[in-house]
C-alpha cells in the first residue's frame, strides 16, 4: 500500500494499474541481475587464465620482458 505514493501520476490518471509500474521495475532489476552474472562470469574466466599462466616462474618473467619491451 505503501508503493502506491511512488507510482507516478500518468499512470493514475490515465487508468493503467499498478502491476505495469512492478512489471517494468522487475524486468529492469531482472536486466541488471544477468549484466552483474555476465560481468562477474567473465571476471572469474580472467581469473582462471591468469592462475594457469603463473604456474612457471621462467614464462611468467618472459611475459614481464615482453611486456616492458612495448
Amino acid at each position: 500500500m505503501w508503493a502506491a505514493f511512488f507510482v507516478p501520476k500518468t499512470i493514475k490518471q490515465n487508468g493503467g494499474t499498478y502491476m505495469e509500474f512492478f512489471n517494468q521495475a522487475i524486468d529492469i532489476l531482472k536486466i541488471l541481475v544477468m549484466a552483474l552474472g555476465a560481468g562477474l562470469a567473465v571476471w572469474g574466466v580472467i581469473n582462471l587464465l591468469e592462475g594457469y599462466g603463473s604456474d612457471n616462474p621462467a614464462a611468467k618473467s618472459q611475459g614481464i620482458k615482453q611486456f616492458m619491451a612495448n
